[in-house]
């Protein structure tokens, strides 16, 4: 009898969460999608349909994917509106995109950097299959790129048939030379608490969607087990410059930096730069998310960091910035992370596995206690007992 418990799922908890359908979304990939599986010396990081990083215009509604236990964004209408139009766009860094969409007789176009518009649906090519990473765009430049979605219409021209687009995912192709992503938070550093109304999406320093120029690096964090990006030298070149954006949507945004002797500055929106280390401000401490810029309007943001040198002007002394990650205030409840809390009343052989339920939009989400044997990690374990 224990070694039959010892191989099963022990439902010992079973929480059900009642939400809406703008519940906080699992930062998890699709699971019953596959990844696609990236080119030898590349490897492929995965981007949430929630995630921060992408631009959605108005009439795009968060809901359950129709192929998984999954988020999407979609959008749907009967026939055409000539005032409205529903884009997506994601600034990225990478070699190749694919796009994980469900049509229903969606007329659509994509487009990369702004170039040619690849049409679906009406007198085009094949549209992608639905539930699957079918639309690609590979062999790209290693260097910053903009997808753009568009939605236009239903398939059959001049009728006010119902139609629907969603958007359950992207996946980057990144060559393994870049900095290795990590989907942990820097779980040492403490979030900053969301006012109320609002909740808190994580964004690691590793994430595609931040642009970084020439110079910055991966490392150890020096504050926890995490990992940051840095840029560090002597004095200043004055050939070079050293800078980093990250294109959001929400209210506000937090930064976690860890500075060393340098001076540098930060802008919203291209706006003013606020200067620190040098006749200026006082620096954000490091180890801590204490450089803010909120109560901004619910809409497209561009956050931007530049290291200017060393604090001390016309000197060749040592100076380094890092950036641990951003965390992005917007509307809604609860906080959006790639970690994994642990539960102290959770004994160490049970892990508590988290999954969306597409049952209805109100059911946001099952938790399972599950026992595991001595052998498997806990990880392995539970997947292995919910795949049976």
């Amino acid at each position: 009898m224990v070694s039959f418990l010892t191989e099963a799922i022990f439902c010992a908890l079973i929480s059900l969460s009642i939400a809406s359908a703008e519940s906080p979304a699992i930062r998890a990939t699709n699971s019953a999608v596959p990844l696609p599986t990236p080119p030898s010396g590349s490897r492929a990081v995965f981007v949430n349909a929630t995630d921060p990083g992408i631009n959605w215009s108005t009439g795009w509604q968060t809901g359950p994917s129709s192929c998984s236990s999954g988020t999407v964004r979609t959008v749907s209408a009967n026939g055409i509106d000539e005032l409205t139009t529903y884009t997506a766009s994601y600034n990225f860094r990478g070699t190749g995109i694919y796009a994980n969409l469900e049509s229903g007789d969606a007329f659509f176009s994509i487009s990369i950097d702004g170039g040619e518009q690849e049409t679906f649906g009406f007198q085009s090519g094949v549209v992608p299959a639905n539930c699957s990473y079918d639309y690609s765009k590979t062999n790209l430049a290693d260097d910053t790129h903009v997808f753009s979605i568009m939605a236009l219409g239903p398939s059959i021209p001049d009728t006010d048939s119902f139609w629907t687009l969603s958007v359950g995912g992207l996946v980057i192709i990144q060559p393994n030379s870049d900095s290795s992503p990590s989907d942990s938070t820097d779980s040492a550093v403490p979030l900053p608490t969301p006012p109320p109304g609002s909740k808190l999406v994580v964004v690691n320093a590793t994430d595609p969607g931040i642009n970084w120029s020439t110079g910055w690096q991966t490392g150890p964090s020096s504050c926890s087990s995490g990992t940051v990006r840095t840029v560090s030298a002597n004095g200043i070149d004055e050939l070079t410059t050293y800078t980093a954006s990250y294109n959001f949507r929400g209210t506000g945004i937090y930064a976690n930096l860890q500075s060393g002797n340098a001076f540098f500055s930060i802008s919203i929106d291209s706006g003013e730069q606020k200067t620190f280390g040098y006749q200026s401000g006082v620096v954000p401490a490091n180890c801590s998310y204490d450089y803010s810029k909120t109560n901004l309007a619910d809409d497209t943001h561009v956050f931007s960091i530049m290291a200017l040198g060393p604090s001390i002007p016309d000197t060749d002394s040592f100076w380094t910035l890092s950036v641990g990650g951003l965390a992005i205030i917007q509307p809604g409840s609860g906080s959006d992370s790639d970690s994994s809390s642990s539960d102290p009343t959770v004994p160490a052989q049970y892990r508590v596995a988290t999954y969306q339920l597409s049952l209805h939009p109100s059911l946001a989400q099952i938790q399972i206690l599950v026992l595991l044997e001595a052998q498997r990690t806990p990880a392995a374990a539970a997947d292995s007992a919910l795949q049976t």
